[in-house]
């Protein structure tokens, strides 16, 4: 997503050297380290945000809470400020000039304070307590940690300060119809509407496609625009549409929030998947996304946009990004560069009140941040009872397995429903690989070493397809 030039929101990258310290007795906060004029340890680093700080290898097996703190020069320029993170994982409690104006707890996803009260014209300071614990059981982490891969703690994705106006643009859904050739747009506005218009524009390669004004009615305003012999999206032509909406107030705009979509459809019946109504056959890669050095972020410019193009060179038309919410630069690039994703949240280890929270939340935020992307075609909920069956290391005890468990089968049934209802434009794996309850895709995860084992794979696939 991205603000264009003559929008009045204004946008500044805090990447780059913030002051860091780990904090092992978790009582920072007594120390007063959130405090501007709070010297820290004597041990304080300096490190570029981006940053998980299991990529210095000082801190590879450290787990629970450190500190980030970085100076900011307001210039006192818009009527609402907010401090933006792409991800931060785990817990994360931001301060301004030491008062505590926001928290979060997804280590995915992104999230947003408003500041708009703590922030003064002149030098700023912000600081982040983050805290990764050492036991994951019942958080969303996918692969992170023992027996797998390395963590990846800390603010890892990037960080901006927005200055916006005082109603703004806070959401954008839109929803291709390619039976109308129409899209439907749905705007979450934030802030007094009284007074306020808006409308959209739609334009592909910089040419005005359609206009239309939109009517705001208790911070929501919903038109549909129509898309007269549109390009559609696919993996060999993937057109794309730049939508702009704007906000006026007395003639004047006091917003301007722009993103993208394709037009795209992807539907299922009971014998095959259809992308655009034509029958689209799926070969496709898992595809773990980690990185040696830099773990869950790219070690350099451009790689995102190489994996895809050389997932397609080798005949690949889609990937999997397992068992964690893709980076969101990967889902542009595929959006752009024209590859299906199956996309999933991060699983827990173990069935709780709060690791099933966990996971509604994290799809509910995946969802949101990636409904706009064409790429992303199938939405999985978990991944071979990661978190819905028995602990990771027990599997000979079958009473707790999904198939078994009357009481799991009716939460997954129920989680599939909501995120229909979230979304009912994408097919949905309830539990990938293994176990089916309601879905609209059976998926078998089979493993054998070829061409050893080639005839018991025939075996295996002629039972599948019966």
């Amino acid at each position: 997503m991205s603000h264009t030039d003559m929008s009045p929101r204004i946008e500044r990258s805090l990447d780059g050297e913030w002051s860091f310290c780990t904090d092992p007795n978790d009582d920072g906060s007594a120390r007063g380290l959130q405090d501007p004029g709070h010297a820290w340890p004597d041990d304080t680093e300096t490190v570029t945000v981006p940053h998980a700080w299991q990529e210095d290898d000082t801190y590879r097996g450290y787990t629970g809470t450190a500190w980030y703190r970085t100076s900011v020069d307001y210039d006192g320029r818009g009527d609402r400020v907010f401090l933006r993170f792409g991800a931060v994982d785990y817990e994360a409690t931001v301060y301004v000039d030491g008062e505590q104006v926001g928290e979060n707890n997804n280590g995915y996803l992104p999230f947003e304070v408003e500041i708009t009260d703590a922030i003064t014209t002149g030098e700023t300071v912000v600081a982040v307590e983050v805290t990764d614990p050492e036991d994951l059981q019942e958080i969303p982490h996918g692969k992170q940690g023992t027996p797998w891969y390395t963590r990846s703690s800390g603010i890892w994705q990037s960080v901006t300060l927005e200055s916006r106006a005082t109603t703004f643009v806070d959401d954008l859904k839109a929803t291709p119809n390619l039976d109308k050739d129409t899209v439907a747009l749905d705007i979450a506005v934030d802030g007094p509407t009284e007074g306020v218009d808006a409308s959209v524009t739609v334009t592909q390669d910089g040419q005005e496609i359609t206009t239309a004004n939109c009517a705001i009615d208790d911070g929501e305003a919903v038109c549909t625009v129509h898309m007269d012999d549109a390009d559609y999206w696919t993996p060999d032509d993937p057109t794309l549409y730049d939508v702009s909406v704007k906000l006026g107030a007395d003639g004047d705009v006091i917003d301007v929030y722009d993103d993208y979509f394709g037009m795209r459809s992807i539907s299922v019946d009971s014998d095959r998947l259809y992308l655009n109504g034509d029958p689209l056959y799926i070969r496709g890669a898992l595809d773990q996304a980690y990185y040696p050095d830099t773990l869950y972020r790219p070690f350099e410019d451009g790689l995102f946009e190489y994996e895809v193009e050389t997932a397609k060179e080798m005949g690949f038309n889609m990937l999997r990004k397992h068992i964690k919410p893709a980076h969101p630069d990967f889902i542009e690039a595929a959006d752009r560069l024209g590859l299906l994703v199956w996309e999933e949240p991060a699983n827990p280890d173990v069935y709780t009140e709060r690791s099933k929270t966990e996971v509604r939340d994290q799809l509910r935020g995946m969802i949101e941040r990636d409904y706009n992307s064409p790429s992303v075609v199938i939405w999985s909920l978990y991944n071979e009872e990661w978190g819905i069956g028995l602990d990771q290391e027990d599997y000979s005890d079958h009473d707790g397995r999904l198939w078994n468990d009357a009481e799991k089968q009716a939460y997954l049934t129920e989680l599939f429903e909501e995120t229909k209802e979230l979304d009912p434009t994408r097919p949905i794996c309830d539990n990938s690989g293994w176990a089916h309850v309601a879905t609209d895709l059976n998926d078998y995860h089979e493993y054998f070493v070829s061409p050893d084992r080639a005839q018991a794979w025939d075996d295996d696939l002629d039972d599948i397809v019966a």
